[in-house]
């Protein structure tokens, strides 16, 4: 009773019994699709270890988590940053069919849009500061190319949510899909997203838009471009 009446006590007491690893769980996300929906979470961790006998997974189970976040998804968990790290851009079977695990990345699980022709910090900064006054949950911002052979003048700007703010996706008015930018010389540019928004969201407006000013403020009244000009 003494470990229920004092906090301090109590986590100690939960250290000593609870025979699991400490660690942080870095998890690795697979979308598996439509055919792996009747799967029980226990025939696929079976079959997964009768498709994969090899080496490189054979020596991973141990140190490995798996399991279905919803019907169409599985997960790789592991406690190792460094597994899971080593595990990025391998391939298993499952079903007969052949996944890649994705690069670790520790947004994996936030909502992000992504922008287009972002090839200046000046343009980079008034969109992140613009989107964070918007929907004061900005993260995170960066260029998910920069570790190619061949950059690209992209900006991903990742949200504390798992879903779009809803600052994004107003109920009534189009989500936004275009930000255009008035740099120091007034030089209008207008930058597009790459996010993917569900087709209830697209099916609203193939307009919409929010003006940034000078200093990243938005105006008063958002423009309106077309997603072709």
């Amino acid at each position: 009773d003494a470990f229920y009446k004092n906090p301090d006590d109590m986590d100690a007491f939960i250290e000593d019994i609870l025979l699991m690893p400490q660690s942080q769980v870095y998890e690795l996300t697979i979308r598996l699709g439509e055919g792996y929906r009747d799967w029980k979470e226990k025939a696929l961790c079976n079959q997964f270890v009768k498709e994969n006998p090899g080496s490189l997974w054979g020596s991973k189970f141990k140190d490995i988590l798996i399991h279905k976040r919803d019907p169409v998804t599985m997960v790789i968990s592991c406690y190792s940053l460094a597994t899971c790290i080593a595990l990025g851009g391998t391939t298993f079977k499952l079903g007969g069919k052949e996944f890649q695990v994705p690069k670790y990345s520790q947004y994996a699980n936030n909502y992000h849009i992504t922008f287009n022709k972002v090839n200046n910090p000046f343009l980079a900064r008034a969109l992140v500061k613009a989107l964070a006054l918007m929907t004061k949950c900005v993260i995170a911002a960066f260029n998910p190319t920069s570790d190619q052979n061949v950059a690209s003048p992209h900006l991903r700007v990742i949200f504390k949510t798992s879903s779009p703010p809803a600052a994004l996706v107003p109920k009534n008015g189009p989500p936004l899909r275009e930000i255009t930018v008035v740099d120091p010389s007034g030089r209008h540019t207008c930058v597009s997203t790459q996010d993917r928004r569900t087709s209830k969201d697209n099916a609203k407006s193939k307009h919409a838009t929010s003006a940034v000013d000078k200093s990243g403020k938005h105006t008063s009244k958002p423009q309106t471009l077309s997603l072709d000009a």
